[in-house]
């Protein structure tokens, strides 16, 4: 199964979760001033499988290809960038957000930005080439899965960009 969403980012990120993982963050907070800004939280967050997030670089607008079939190691080994991340879904759904919402939030995740996708744990290969940036820039999502919370180690945040 293939999903598609597009965002029209302002910041210079996007994040991703199931509503479960961002329930304590309170309506118009500045969960990314308070705990999303340093290295140390936005790592913490994604090694725990919760709001999964990559850096793009800058703002505009990006095509995620959300397939749930397997990693197509061809596209993988081609990619220019690429990463692994994890995400725990328990609400059977993961929304796909501009970082930038983190600065006054709203928990209603816009429809065109949430995904059907049953509870577990996922290993999610994420990648893109030079040759697909664009006007509308196409990032796969491969989910894929696992047991448990795959075994993640970033001491960075991760940036699928250059």
């Amino acid at each position: 199964m293939t999903d598609r969403v597009r965002l029209d980012i302002e910041g210079l990120g996007i994040i991703f979760y199931s509503p479960f993982a961002v329930g304590h963050i309170a309506i118009g907070e500045d969960y990314l001033q308070r705990a999303f800004v340093e290295a140390e939280d936005i790592v913490r967050h994604v090694n725990a499988c919760t709001l999964s997030a990559f850096g793009t670089g800058g703002p505009g607008e990006y095509e995620l290809i959300i397939d749930s079939a397997g990693v197509d190691e061809d596209a993988w080994d081609r990619a220019q960038f690429k990463l692994e991340l994890g995400l725990e879904v328990r609400d059977g759904v993961v929304c796909f957000r501009d970082l930038y919402d983190l600065f006054a939030w709203d928990p209603q995740c816009p429809g065109g930005q949430q995904i059907a996708m049953a509870n577990g744990f996922y290993r999610i290969a994420a990648y893109r080439s030079y040759e697909e940036v664009g006007e509308v820039q196409p990032v796969t999502l491969n989910f894929v899965k696992t047991e448990r919370c795959p075994a993640l180690t970033y001491t960075e945040a991760p940036h699928l960009c250059s």
